[in-house]
């Protein structure tokens, strides 16, 4: 599988850097594989609400691009992945160490990215 995002640029991620509440943020994903792709979702955690964490669908755009808008509801910090499910397995990918996003893991990790508001 190929995932490709890139939060710097607005092909990928609009508008760039903090908003404010209520501004809507377009998330946008490529994602090449083998085996189809079942269902991929946009999961969004306000800083120090993990226990209500948002889990958005992304829609399919074309056979190898999904999106879907956030909408902020709180001034603060949040942190998001993308979980990608296919037939054989669910991948979780993620900023890891505020580096370029990359496969986090194979199971549920806390490496997120960030988004302010």
């Amino acid at each position: 599988m190929q995932v490709t995002y890139n939060s710097f640029l607005p092909t990928y991620k609009t508008p760039f850097g903090a908003v404010t509440q209520q501004t809507p943020v377009q998330f946008t994903i490529g994602i090449q594989s083998v085996t189809p792709v079942k269902q991929v979702d946009l999961c969004v955690a306000h800083d120090g609400q993990w226990d209500d964490e948002a889990t958005l669908p992304l829609r399919p755009v074309s056979p190898t691009t999904y999106t879907t808008t956030f909408i902020p509801t709180q001034v603060g910090l949040y942190f998001y992945y993308f979980r990608i499910e296919t037939a054989t397995t669910t991948v979780f990918y993620g900023c890891v160490d505020a580096a370029m996003a990359a496969p986090v893991c194979n199971t549920f990790c806390e490496n997120t990215f960030r988004c302010t508001n």
